[in-house]
């Protein structure tokens, strides 16, 4: 099995995966345990000619080729989301004016609304099945990057050094840290407090939500809550593999660098303030 690995050590990395490419931003933690941004991104491509192009950039300029499918992928996950709320609230007042008039099945209403709730969880899962249905190629584009970046950071994480090409084969396409395992988390915990319901106020149902909980937790301490990646992942070429590890080696190097810049110039400033005149501490 491809291992999926946590992130440890005082670097992280920011990812945005796009049409024609990956942008990565180093993250380092620094002496106070703070995680700090390095300026800028590096961003790479590959050109028409096989050769891979990496320029520093901005994440907001750097997703400017891949505005158009970005944009596209927020407004349908953006309209979905509003229409499964709102589909939630209609149906949950439904269950309250049938629950005033005396009816027995003002639950199943009630189910239904935080089945609702829970669907809007995953809004953007089911836009990216939307437009690979429609067999959108910017879009097959973007998730292909998405997995090798994903196996790239794995790689790293575990390696703790920038790895080679034929290593990325021991490593998951999925990721701890994808934004979409999140919204599975709260879309399984949703879920069961939507079971729950069914067994209106009694220890039943609190015994339902507080397993959901804890089987939520469980799955993804154990790195088995990613089943909804699937649908926003592919796996990579040749192609995505080296794009992503040629914009990995050029940030380490930039993000390198600019912890030690930071670093000097924060011992040239601890001249200044200790001078002669002022006895540093020991």
């Amino acid at each position: 099995m491809r291992k999926i690995v946590k992130l440890s050590g005082n670097v992280r990395f920011e990812a945005l995966s796009l049409v024609d490419g990956i942008s990565l931003q180093y993250v380092y933690q620094n002496e106070d345990g703070i995680f700090v941004e390095s300026p800028g991104c590096t961003k790479a491509t590959m050109l028409d000619n096989g050769d891979i192009k990496t320029e520093i950039t901005e994440f907001d300029i750097a997703k400017n080729n891949s505005d158009d499918v970005l944009c596209t992928l927020d407004t349908i996950s953006h309209r979905l989301a509003v229409i499964f709320r709102t589909a939630a609230l209609v149906l949950f007042g439904l269950g309250v004016f049938i629950a005033v008039m005396g009816f027995g099945f003002a639950k199943l209403f009630w189910f239904l609304s935080m089945l609702s709730l829970s669907i809007s969880y995953i809004a953007v899962n089911i836009a990216f099945v939307v437009l690979r249905l429609k067999k959108n190629e910017k879009v097959e584009s973007l998730i292909k990057f998405h997995s090798a970046e994903h196996a790239v950071i794995n790689a790293y994480y575990d390696l703790k050094r920038l790895p080679e090409y034929r290593e990325l084969r021991f490593y998951s396409n999925y990721a701890f840290d994808c934004g979409t395992t999140e919204f599975t988390m709260q879309f399984v915990a949703s879920l069961g407090a939507a079971f729950a319901v069914l067994f209106g106020p009694s220890i039943w149902s609190l015994l339902i939500c507080v397993i959901s909980v804890l089987v939520t937790l469980i799955l993804y301490k154990r790195g088995k809550l990613f089943f909804l990646q699937a649908l926003v992942l592919k796996q990579p070429t040749s192609k995505e593999y080296k794009v992503a590890l040629a914009v990995m080696e050029a940030e380490l190097k930039r993000g390198e660098e600019y912890v030690k810049l930071h670093t000097a110039e924060a011992v040239n400033q601890d001249e200044i303030i200790f001078n002669d005149e002022t006895k540093r501490p020991e």
